[in-house]
C-alpha cells in the first residue's frame, strides 16, 4: 500500500528486479529494440513451494480445471542450474523428504492486437460514427420502406456505426517444465514491463558487448606476464650459499646460529669455505611493459587519472578539459545507460496509466498567507496599501488525480543528467563567488544557489537575512512616513515638501516615471523648452536622490509626489 495506506487502500507499489541477461531471450535475437520483439522469455528458479502456491491462486487462469493435488504433484524441484550466472548460481537448496527445492519457470511475453470499440472517456458510452460507401460519401439512413429519414432540421440523417480502433495489449503466460501457472493474461500495458540495457551495442544481436570484452586480451598479457615475474622472484629471487662440504658437514640459515668448520688450512681462507651466489636481474622492461599495458588499457576504456580524481585540482580549467576529453570513450555507454533509463520511465507510467486509475497525490502548491510574527502579534500591516502584508509560502496538499489519461497521451521521457563531480563543484562556487564580488547577485541570492554541504544550516542563515531585510524596508517606510507627515521630502535633509523648485518636482516625476511637466499655456516650447529629467534629478542633493531611490515602492514614491504638490499648493 502507497505510504503504508495512510490515504487508503490504494495499491500500487511498483517493484522492479535486475534480471541477468543471459535469462532474458528475446523472440527475434537479431534486434535488440525491445517494442519489435514477437515474444520474450524470462527464465528464472523459484522455490517449488512459491510456485505451488501460485499455481493454486491462479487456477481461473488456466485452460484446464487441476485439482490441488495435481498440481503438488506436477511442480517438482530440478537442476537446471548450468545457464545461470554466478558462482552461487550453481549451487541452491537440497531437496528434502517433503520434495521441498527449486525448479527452473518462464514468463512468456507477447503482444496481441484486438479491434475495439472506441468509449468517450466523458461519458463512458460508445462513440459513433458516420457509415460511407465505397465513394467515400456519407450513407443516407432509410426507414423499414426504404424512403431516406428526414430530420427535424430538414436535412437527411446518415447511416452510423460504432467507432472501433486497434487496441494492442501485453498478455502473459507463466509455467514450468511440466504444468502452466497461468495461461494469456491480458496485462493491459501497451509497452513491454522490460527495459533492456547493454554496456556496449552490437549489429545483428541483442546481447552487445560488456565491459570486459575488450580487456580480456589485454588482461591475459598481463596477467601472464605478472606470473612469470612473480615464478622469477620465487625460483631466482633471492642469493644461494655454496659452501665446501669436506669443510663443513651442514649449512644453517638460522640466525645466530654457529657453523662448525673442520680441516681447514692455515694458508686458506675463511672466505673460500662458502660463498653466496647474486640473484639474476630481471629485466625493468618487463615491468615497463607490464605498467604501459595497463595505462593504455585504462586510457581507452576513459578511466584516467582526471576521471578517476587522482590529480591535484591545482587548474580547475584544465581538469574540466581534461576530463571533457576522457569522457568520449564512454559517450556511447552513457547514452545507452541514459535510455534504459528513460525505457524504465516509459514502463513505468504505462504501469500507472493500467492499474492505478483514481487516486490521491502528494503535489506541492504556493499559497499567500498573512505575515505573522513569532511572538504572536497580530498581522503586519502595509502602510501604504492599508492591506495585510502577505509571503509566499510553498506547502504539500493531497488531491486526487486520475492516472488512466496516461493511456491517452503521448509522453516524451527524456534523462537530463548533469555533473555532480568534485571539479565541477569547485567551479560553481567560483562562478557564483564572482558574481557576488561583481554585484550581480545579493548575499541571499547567492546562499540559495550554494551547495547545501560548504555552508552549514544554510537554509535559517537565509531566514534570518531575510527577516532581518523585511525589518531594516519596514523600519525605513515607517521612517519616511513620518517624515511626510511632517511635511519633509524623504532624503533632503531637512527640506520642506512645499518648498520643491518646479526642477526637483520634475526630477521626482521622472524618477517615479511620470510624464514630463509641460511648460505653461502660451509659452514657446523652443525657448527654454520643458525640463530635462535626467538633468533636473541629477541637480538634485546626492543625498536626496540616495533617499528616494531607497524608496521600498512604486507606490510609495507616487504618494510622496503626490503629497508634495498637495503642500505646494
Amino acid at each position: 500500500l502507497p505510504y503504508g495506506g495512510a490515504y487508503g487502500p490504494y495499491r500500487g507499489e511498483i517493484k522492479m528486479e535486475l534480471v541477468d541477461g543471459i535469462n532474458v531471450m528475446f523472440g527475434n535475437p537479431n534486434n535488440a529494440n525491445v517494442e519489435e520483439q514477437p515474444y520474450i522469455l524470462l527464465i528464472g528458479r523459484d522455490t517449488v513451494e512459491n510456485l505451488r502456491e501460485e499455481a493454486k491462486l491462479n487456477k481461473k487462469f488456466r485452460p484446464s480445471d487441476e485439482n490441488n493435488d495435481f498440481i503438488d504433484f506436477q511442480i517438482q524441484p530440478d537442476y537446471d542450474t548450468q545457464w545461470q550466472a554466478g558462482i552461487g548460481g550453481q549451487h541452491e537448496l537440497i531437496p528434502d523428504e517433503d520434495g521441498d527445492g527449486k525448479a527452473l519457470y518462464a514468463y512468456m511475453y507477447f503482444k496481441v492486437t484486438e479491434e475495439k470499440d472506441v468509449i468517450d472517456p466523458k461519458t463512458g458510452d460508445v462513440v459513433m460514427e458516420v457509415v460511407t460507401d465505397s465513394k467515400g460519401e456519407p450513407v443516407i439512413a432509410t426507414d423499414e420502406k426504404g424512403q431516406p429519414i428526414i430530420g427535424m432540421d430538414g436535412e437527411p440523417k446518415y447511416k452510423k456505426k460504432p467507432m472501433r480502433q486497434l487496441v494492442t495489449s501485453v498478455h502473459v503466460t507463466k509455467a514450468t517444465k511440466t504444468t502452466t501457472i497461468f495461461e494469456d493474461v491480458d496485462t493491459g500495458l501497451t509497452r513491454y514491463p522490460i527495459a533492456w540495457g547493454n554496456w556496449e551495442r552490437q549489429k545483428n544481436q541483442y546481447h552487445g558487448r560488456a565491459l570486459v570484452t575488450g580487456m580480456v586480451p589485454n588482461q591475459i598479457f598481463i596477467n601472464s606476464m605478472f606470473a612469470m615475474v612473480m615464478r622469477h622472484q620465487q625460483l631466482l629471487g633471492f642469493p644461494k650459499t655454496i659452501y665446501n662440504a669436506d669443510i663443513i658437514s651442514q649449512w644453517t640459515n638460522e640466525i645466530g646460529q654457529a657453523i662448525g668448520v673442520r680441516g681447514l688450512r692455515p694458508d686458506q681462507n675463511i672466505n673460500q669455505v662458502a660463498y653466496n651466489l647474486q640473484p639474476a636481474d630481471m629485466s625493468n622492461q618487463i615491468m615497463l611493459a607490464i605498467d604501459k599495458a595497463v595505462a593504455m588499457t585504462k586510457d581507452c576504456l576513459g578511466a584516467t587519472d582526471a576521471q578517476l580524481g587522482n590529480v591535484h585540482p591545482d587548474n580547475t580549467s584544465a581538469l574540466m578539459v581534461l576530463q571533457s576529453a576522457a569522457e568520449i570513450p564512454l559517450e556511447n555507454t552513457r547514452a545507452n545507460l541514459h535510455e534504459w533509463m528513460e525505457d524504465i520511465g516509459s514502463i513505468l507510467l504505462d504501469m500507472m496509466g493500467t492499474y492505478y486509475g483514481e487516486r490521491p497525490i502528494i503535489r506541492e502548491r504556493e499559497f499567500e498567507e498573512p505575515i505573522v510574527a513569532s511572538d504572536g502579534a497580530p498581522p503586519q500591516i502595509d502602510p501604504f496599501s492599508g492591506g495585510m502584508k502577505t509571503n509566499k509560502v510553498v506547502r504539500k496538499v493531497v488531491e486526487t488525480f486520475d492516472f488512466s489519461q496516461f493511456k491517452h497521451l503521448w509522453l516524451n521521457v527524456r534523462v537530463n543528467v548533469g555533473a555532480t563531480t568534485y571539479f565541477s563543484e569547485i567551479a560553481m562556487v567560483q562562478t557564483l563567488d564572482n558574481l557576488r564580488r561583481d554585484g550581480v547577485i545579493d548575499m541571499i541570492q547567492y546562499l540559495e544557489r550554494v551547495p547545501d554541504r560548504l555552508i552549514p544550516q544554510r537554509d535559517k542563515l537565509i531566514e534570518d537575512l531575510k527577516t532581518k531585510a523585511m525589518q531594516q524596508e519596514q523600519e525605513l517606510a515607517a521612517q519616511q512616513q513620518m517624515q511626510m507627515n511632517n511635511g519633509i521630502i524623504p532624503g533632503s535633509d531637512g527640506q520642506a515638501i512645499g518648498s520643491m523648485t518646479e526642477g526637483q518636482e520634475a526630477a521626482f516625476g521622472a524618477a517615479e516615471g511620470m510624464p514630463k511637466k509641460l511648460p505653461p499655456s502660451g509659452t514657446n516650447a523652443t525657448v527654454g523648452g520643458a525640463i530635462d529629467d535626467a538633468k533636473a534629478f541629477a541637480s538634485l542633493p546626492p543625498g536626496m536622490q540616495q533617499r528616494f531611490e531607497d524608496i521600498p515602492s512604486a507606490r510609495a514614491k507616487k504618494n510622496v509626489l503626490q503629497h508634495g504638490r498637495i503642500l505646494a499648493r
